[in-house]
């Protein structure tokens, strides 16, 4: 399955982000010492997503990710709170996740 084109997916998140909050696409990001595809910034109200990720649905799951870190407050971290918001969202976005095979 191909990824969808970068508009897409800023349309998937603009229609999940709460405001105030940013979306951006960066080169890397690294987090506590190590590659991530995603971070959220609390202290700049924005998320991050490396678009290098290979696959559709691990691009979108990080985007829900991050999503859910915004949900639940920077307090949880990934506690039992958190993943519980990430996995509701991963049922509520079910049929955005696993899309039909997309042409280039």
């Amino acid at each position: 399955m191909k990824k969808l084109s970068k508009e897409q997916y800023e349309n998937f998140v603009s229609e999940l982000l709460p405001p105030p909050w940013k979306f951006n696409w960066a080169e890397w990001i690294i987090s506590s010492g190590i590659d991530a595809n995603g971070i959220c910034k609390f202290s700049e109200k924005v998320i991050k997503i490396v678009y290098n990720v290979k696959h559709h649905e691990d691009l979108t799951r990080t985007i829900l990710h991050e999503l859910a870190h915004i949900y639940v407050g920077q307090e949880h971290g990934h506690d039992k709170v958190f993943w519980k918001m990430y996995e509701t969202l991963i049922q509520v976005n079910w049929a955005f996740i696993h899309q039909p095979k997309i042409e280039a």
